[in-house]
């Protein structure tokens, strides 16, 4: 099985790492900005 960690965050791959998984990073191209009304 392939995992896939689609995140280049630093925090996140070291999470992975201390969990012993083997994994490849390919960072996602999603903008996950919330939109500035979405608590309203």
């Amino acid at each position: 099985m392939r995992l896939i960690l689609a995140s280049n965050s630093p925090r996140r791959k070291k999470i992975f790492t201390d969990m012993g998984l083997t994994f490849e990073v390919i960072p996602s191209n999603y903008d996950e900005k919330l939109a500035d009304n979405i608590f309203s």
